[in-house]
């Protein structure tokens, strides 16, 4: 079974909602298609070519956390999901429907400060339930 460490997926949720909050202040496009196509090749393509991943990753090593090892499977559903949101906020923007998308952002912003400081991971919460509950995800 794949793991992840816990400590640079903490830091890579405080590096997504910094970016989502600049995003808000300054209304700039293309932070959002910096984050779609940071998950989409972290996601399918190579972690290696994410700009964030590797950013988390080196901050990690420069504070010399100790690793935390947790299972990668529910951080790659949480993560799709995660994907899957910055394209509707992409499609709301796209077709000028503002509230929708900065909703859409304050939600995943709340989601990834709690996740960043909580250690509590909704997207891995729902693959959890799921699991639990005999429904097995095959494609998001």
């Amino acid at each position: 079974m794949k793991q992840v460490d816990e400590n640079q997926t903490k830091v890579d949720a405080i590096l997504v909602a910094f970016v989502l909050c600049g995003y808000l202040y300054s209304g700039y496009y293309t932070m959002l298609f910096l984050l779609t196509y940071d998950f989409f090749v972290r996601l399918y393509v190579s972690p290696v070519l994410s700009p964030l991943y590797a950013l988390s990753r080196l901050c990690v090593k420069t504070l010399k956390l100790t690793r935390k090892d947790i299972e990668a499977e529910a951080k790659t559903f949480a993560d799709n999901i995660v994907l899957t949101v910055l394209i509707f906020i992409l499609a709301s923007e796209f077709w000028q429907e503002h509230i929708v998308s900065i909703s859409l952002v304050l939600v995943l912003v709340f989601w990834k400060v709690v996740e960043a400081t909580k250690s509590i991971c909704v997207g891995c919460k729902l693959f959890q339930l799921l699991r639990r509950h005999n429904i097995e995800i095959v494609s998001l």
